[in-house]
């Protein structure tokens, strides 16, 4: 895969995840509660439920077309039995149609051995079995598409995840070096207010901005630790783990201006699993309506079955596997279904349907793929300008602060005139924050419908 003209880069799970910093964090060991992108995605890969139950049905469709495949084998049957019986007689009918007792009653034993081998191939069959071979192949094709495809959607799910717990693990951040600096405010605001510099309400004004941060820091840390628990949800472990971890940044953005918009569709809609599982359902219905449609034809089979069996003397010898007696048996059959009511037409009618609408289906898909696709390349373009000025924004906020700050302890500039000034700065700088995360998730996105985002 190429993009815009270079090798294409796994967008998050190795140009980001494993970007300058993230690389530094292997190369130091990372701590015992650090949790980095490509762990996160290893463990999904391993443990994720949904993918599981991808990999069951991906066995069972193999499964169906071992069974394809051995339709065109004979069925073969092998029986042998062994038996013996006693009796005692110790009545019988007279002629005159009366029971009598017999003096001294009828002792006997009877015994028998009996061994088969019974072969039944079925030679034609309408064609059926041909189709659905091919029917099983697409079909266990598919499931096999499905398995990656799933891959895909729980490792894109986990980026996401991963990103929103990053970023609020930086609002945490960002939170806490607000309450420092609100508390730095409210000393000076203090010793300014011993000395007459400031009224009582500029320090009040101070100890409410100080609290306020507080409250801001606490919903802060709650929601980390929600999105910590999703994160550990959707990697396939217990969601009470959640706050413990510590996130690694993911590195830095790759470049957008290169991208080539119509080299990623054709990509995508030439490597996409969940389109290619498609394309192998369409595959699948029709030869299942091929299938549907043999069953119109006749069937044709052979049997032979040979046997051995043997009646035994109540003196002979129990276990007698050779017995003497000998037969064989050998049929042609064929047959000819006329008349079924309309049955098989009906069958023919679903899997044309069927047919038709997994078509539909990969039609559909391939339009929204190129639709999201173009978006996304858009999206990454915009916010890759968007990122360039919101951090000079915040730049010059955080100058503008600081020059604000000096101005307020020389007495120069008013605290509500500081706070107001604080308050854009803190707000660009989430802004940044903010930009940089949504630019992420485009960017996972984009991997995940162009380079399947492993």
């Amino acid at each position: 895969m190429s993009w815009g003209g270079r090798a294409a880069p796994a967008v998050l799970g190795a140009a980001l995840a494993l970007g300058s910093g993230a690389a530094r964090a292997q190369q130091n060991g990372p701590a015992e509660d650090t949790l980095t992108l490509a762990r996160a995605i290893q463990v999904t890969l391993a443990e994720q439920p949904s993918i599981s139950r991808a990999r069951a049905a991906e066995a069972a469709a193999t499964a169906d077309r071992l069974a394809a495949f051995g339709s065109f084998l004979p069925t073969v049957e092998a029986n042998a039995s062994l038996s013996r019986s006693a009796f005692t007689s110790a009545t019988y009918v007279s002629p005159q149609g009366l029971s009598q007792l017999s003096d001294p009653p009828t002792v006997g034993v009877l015994q028998s051995t009996m061994q088969s081998l019974y072969l039944q191939w079925d030679l034609l069959r309408g064609g059926q079995r041909f189709v659905d071979l091919g029917a099983t192949a697409a079909a266990d094709r598919a499931a096999g598409l499905r398995v990656t495809d799933a891959e895909r959607q729980a490792v894109l799910a986990v980026k996401q995840d991963y990103l929103d717990a990053y970023l609020q693990q930086r609002f945490v951040e960002m939170d806490s070096a607000e309450l420092e600096a609100r508390q730095r405010d409210l000393e000076i605001a203090r010793r300014r207010y011993e000395i007459a510099a400031i009224d009582r309400g500029d320090l009040l004004g101070a100890q409410i901005q100080v609290r306020r941060a507080e409250l801001k820091l606490a919903d802060a840390r709650d929601r980390a630790r929600e999105v910590i628990r999703k994160l550990q949800v959707d990697m396939g472990r217990p969601g009470d783990v959640g706050g413990r971890e510590v996130l690694r940044d993911v590195g830095a953005l790759p470049d957008a201006d290169s991208l080539d918009s119509e080299a990623l569709v054709r990509e995508a809609l030439g490597t996409n699993p969940g389109l290619s599982a498609l394309e192998a359902d369409a595959a699948a219905a029709g030869s299942r309506l091929w299938s549907a449609r043999s069953a119109y034809l006749p069937t044709l089979s052979i049997g032979l079955n040979l046997n051995r069996s043997e009646n035994l003397g109540p003196n002979d010898h129990f276990f007698t596997l050779d017995p003497r007696d000998h037969g064989h048996a050998l049929s042609v059959t064929a047959s000819w279904r006329l008349l079924d009511g309309f049955a098989r037409h009906k069958d023919a009618a679903q899997a044309a349907m069927a047919r038709d609408q997994a078509a539909a289906d990969h039609a559909q898909e391939s339009h929204e793929i190129e639709r999201d696709v173009r978006n996304l390349v858009a999206e990454v373009q915009r916010r890759q300008e968007r990122l360039r000025l919101e951090r000079e924004v915040a730049d010059l906020s955080s100058q503008r602060v600081g020059m604000a700050r000096e101005q307020f302890r020389r007495g120069t500039l008013s605290y509500i005139d500081l706070q107001q000034l604080i308050d854009q700065s803190t707000n660009a700088e989430e802004d940044v924050a903010q930009e940089l995360h949504d630019a992420r998730v485009a960017w996972a996105k984009l991997d995940a419908l162009v380079g399947g985002g492993s």
